[in-house]
């Protein structure tokens, strides 16, 4: 992902309520299990 994809990723979570804090650090190197919570907070919601 691009600089402004992250970027533009962690600010619509932080605007979907997302209860974590999401740094463009955590994307540096592949963060599996962050991205799995996010799947499953994002599924939880919609459900």
């Amino acid at each position: 992902m691009s600089f402004r994809d992250l970027r533009n990723f962690t600010e619509m979570m932080r605007a979907l309520g997302y209860p974590r804090l999401i740094s463009m650090e955590n994307f540096r190197t592949p963060n599996f299990t962050l991205v799995a919570e996010i799947l499953i907070w994002l599924v939880k919601r919609y459900a």
